[in-house]
């Protein structure tokens, strides 16, 4: 039996309750509570199990629509076959290394079901403690560095040598769509020469790399603070709905300038450079790093967080402060990258 959720038909409910049923090999149907965890582009509802400390995530698109793939059926498909994929790679992970697990998918539903995971998400726990970073980071960097061996493994677990020109073509497609955006924008303190120095700095960091690219498959494609769950003992990840065939340098890279954007307040920027030491060790447990490809996708990716930042609507003040100080930050470690 399950309590009625308001949007979800009871025999769609009962669906679910059969599926996490064969999950869990139980013998009676569970009872299970739902509770929407997020309500935007798409529904996400947590589902507990009763007496247990089991929960499952349900994700459905299409409730507000961002983008037009997420009407595309065979698009969620191929969502939910990259999440198998993941999945049997994750099951060979390292212990207390690990992910959500694809359960079922529902295509006339728009709806995937998944397992949830254990632990605190990484982005709450930086946040949260954001004054003590400064003088106790010892349980920081140990979460950092399990994020790199986590990844290490991943990659190593998932991915095959070779090069795909059309991976680097993309990417080049978007920097530029980027960089043309933010030509326009006078919200930032880059120049126009430092905008046109990324294309050549980002081809330079690839044509450097081209005779040894290697390390091409599955990524998690979205590697932020805010997809990993983690306590002392263990590291999850969730949130695979960008998983794709890609260089692993793109994951790499994307922490990385996660890492530099969450050290942007003068008491913690020193941080900077420890947390990404760790990550490196963390991850070079596994695999070697690539170090041009992977300061190609830091760039990329600091001007990704630049872009997002000077699209959206300033907010209200005092919150606008704080907006255009990122802004600025971002911007002076674009020419930093650039030099």
């Amino acid at each position: 039996m399950s309590k009625h959720v308001v949007s979800l038909s009871s025999g769609f409910v009962d669906e679910i309750s059969q599926a996490i049923k064969i999950d869990l090999s139980l013998k009676n149907e569970p009872t299970l509570d739902f509770k929407v965890i997020y309500d935007d582009d798409r529904r996400i509802y947590k589902i507990k199990v009763q007496e247990s400390e089991l929960f499952y995530v349900l994700k459905i698109r299409g409730i507000r629509v961002v983008k037009q793939q997420d009407h595309d059926l065979s698009d969620l498909q191929k969502e939910y076959d990259l999440l198998k994929n993941a999945w049997i790679s994750a099951q060979n992970l390292t212990e207390k290394y690990s992910m959500s697990k694809p359960i079922k998918l529902w295509l006339e539903q728009k709806a995937m079901l998944l397992s949830g995971c254990e632990g605190k998400n990484l982005n709450d726990y930086f946040n949260q403690s954001i004054f003590k970073w400064s003088y106790a980071n010892t349980d920081l960097k140990k979460r950092i560095y399990n994020c790199g061996y986590w990844l290490g493994n991943y990659h190593l677990l998932a991915t095959k040598t070779g090069a795909v020109g059309e991976v680097i073509e993309t990417r080049k497609s978007h920097l530029q769509r980027m960089l043309k955006v933010l030509k326009r924008k006078k919200n930032h303190k880059l120049k126009s020469k430092n905008i046109e120095s990324m294309t050549n700095y980002f081809n330079q960091l690839v044509a450097q790399d081209e005779s040894n690219m290697g390390n091409i498959g599955q990524i998690h494609g979205n590697f932020a603070y805010r997809n990993v769950l983690s306590n002392d003992s263990l590291t999850n990840l969730v949130d695979f709905e960008d998983a794709r065939i890609d260089y692993v340098g793109y994951d790499i890279g994307q922490f990385i300038a996660e890492i530099i954007l969450k050290s942007q307040f003068p008491w913690i920027r020193g941080l900077s450079k420890s947390l990404i030491k760790e990550f490196n060790r963390g991850y070079e447990k596994h695999l070697k790093l690539q170090p041009n490809l992977v300061e190609a996708y830091i760039g990329y990716h600091l001007l990704v967080h630049l872009y997002e930042h000077c699209s959206r609507k300033t907010p209200n003040f005092p919150k606008s402060l704080i907006h255009q100080y990122r802004i600025n930050y971002l911007s002076k470690q674009i020419r930093k990258w650039i030099k």
